[in-house]
């Protein structure tokens, strides 16, 4: 184990370009991706391909409304996620649904930037929030996983203005942390300060791009 919290679980075979990057829900995924970004590799989220997916303009508002009625449209016309995510968190037939028809969209767009980052030969971090439920992880050259104290989760979502109830059906509704850190190929802890997560970061980033 590196003293900086990067553990190499699993050594993936050939050369890796393109990770992606997991963890639980309030895990600190979107803050280790603006830290590999300052650290100088190319970054992408699935939750932005979302957004995008779901804006006025995309796709999945009228295929949405269809399927689950015209209250989750938003007034502008785009997808409202927080009536969308209070009809399927708790319910496991629409969240299955619901990732039918949305995860195709998104492993497009994100396998479109896989193959830019290869071809370019530079190092990618991806953030997959549903990484291994969706089945997505194959598709990139290593998977690394935040690693969280179960009890710190709760408590960070319940901060991010969620209740008790949706908290809790938002953590029963992916793979418990220990389940996703098992898939995965790096440990990134993230269970002590934010520059603790940098240095975590860096050490990944260190050891994808050796010394020439």
């Amino acid at each position: 184990m590196d003293t900086t919290g990067f553990i190499i679980r699993n050594a993936p075979a050939g050369p890796v370009r393109a990770v992606a990057l997991t963890g639980p829900i309030a895990g600190g995924k979107s803050l280790a991706l603006s830290f590999f970004k300052e650290l100088g590799a190319e970054t992408a989220d699935a939750d932005d391909v979302t957004h995008d997916l779901y804006a006025p303009d995309g796709p999945l508002p009228p295929a949405l409304a269809a399927i689950f009625g015209p209250q989750v449209m938003a007034p502008d016309g785009s997808v409202d996620r927080k009536v969308l995510g209070r009809i399927v968190f708790p319910d496991p037939s629409a969240r299955a649904v619901l990732e039918t028809t949305t995860h195709p969209l998104i492993r497009e767009r994100l396998l479109a930037w896989r193959d830019s980052i290869r071809a370019r030969g530079v190092i990618g971090i991806v953030a997959i929030p549903l990484l291994f439920e969706s089945g997505m992880a194959s598709d990139w050259d290593a998977t690394a996983c935040l690693v969280v104290p179960d009890e710190d989760l709760l408590p960070r979502l319940l901060a991010r203005g969620h209740s008790e109830p949706e908290a809790r059906a938002r953590l029963a509704a992916q793979l418990p942390p220990s389940e996703k850190a098992a898939h995965a190929d790096y440990w990134l802890r993230n269970d002590s300060t934010p520059q603790a997560l940098r240095a975590t970061c860096a050490a990944l980033l260190r050891h994808l791009s050796p010394p020439r």
